[in-house]
């Protein structure tokens, strides 16, 4: 006879969240697993996911760069790029801490930021809400708004990995570079908002790299998690997972 630990792993209190976070993705069926809610409307308050086995909680995302998006009686804060370009990494804490209390009075538990890309053309539509281009600043100013954001009982994931740099097509598009460039320009900022920041999650992007979905390329695994070291979960952008069993972030 199982015990109430070994038939609901999360409510096992004496391990760690991360192993109870394992075992009970090793009690999901392919379809759970898989599971994914449809693209929110546009100006959706928020997108949940609902409780798939017992005694798991229901988890309530949040666009979040640059506030709680689309909820009333919240604060519109600076774009952040503006945050970026103070090279204000305390200033960076305190507004994902802000946020994050904002997203947990509003029932929310996970913010999707900080967002990472490099700008690089103004073309891309939403610049304002990411970084800059300078990768090293934004990793430090990422870490430190991740680690705001987690001093509440809410989740940072950061977004959108890799090389997301057009809204254009977004979910067609490939972004083509050499290894080298992808690892010095667009990997660097996650790596560093990774290991400085350790958030508990990391968003995969709907575009191509190099031919092959973000969400499905092997880079999830080969990099942000071997070489970067990043041992949380993947969030995939709704609607941009094509095929679990291509999925490359189904590891873990």
């Amino acid at each position: 006879m199982w015990t109430k630990a070994e038939t609901f792993p999360l409510l096992d209190e004496g391990v760690r969240g991360r192993l109870r976070a394992v075992r009970l993705a090793s009690r999901l069926s392919t379809p759970q697993s898989g599971h994914a809610p449809a693209a929110p409307p546009l100006r959706a308050e928020c997108s949940r996911f609902p409780a798939q086995v017992p005694c798991t909680p229901t988890v309530v995302y949040s666009d979040g760069p640059d506030g709680v998006r689309f909820t009333p009686g919240v604060t519109a804060f600076p774009a952040t790029i503006a945050t970026a370009a103070t090279f204000n990494e305390p200033l960076a804490y305190a507004k994902g801490a802000a946020q994050a209390a904002e997203a947990f009075d509003k029932g929310k538990n996970v913010l999707l930021a900080p967002g990472l890309a490099s700008g690089r053309t103004p073309l891309s539509g939403r610049t304002p809400e990411y970084l800059g281009e300078d990768p090293l600043l934004t990793g430090l100013i990422a870490a430190a708004g991740t680690r705001g954001i987690q001093s509440k009982p809410v989740l940072a994931a950061l977004k959108h990995y890799v090389a997301n740099e057009q809204e254009l097509d977004r979910q067609t598009s490939s972004s083509n570079a050499d290894e080298r460039t992808l690892r010095r320009l667009y990997d660097l900022p996650f790596e560093i908002a990774v290991k400085r920041g350790a958030p508990e999650s990391v968003m995969c992007s709907y575009n191509q790299i190099n031919h092959v979905y973000a969400c499905e390329n092997e880079r999830l695994n080969k990099v942000l998690k071997d070489d970067i070291g990043f041992d949380a979960s993947n969030t995939h952008n709704f609607g941009s997972t094509r095929r679990v069993t291509k999925c490359g972030s189904c590891s873990g």
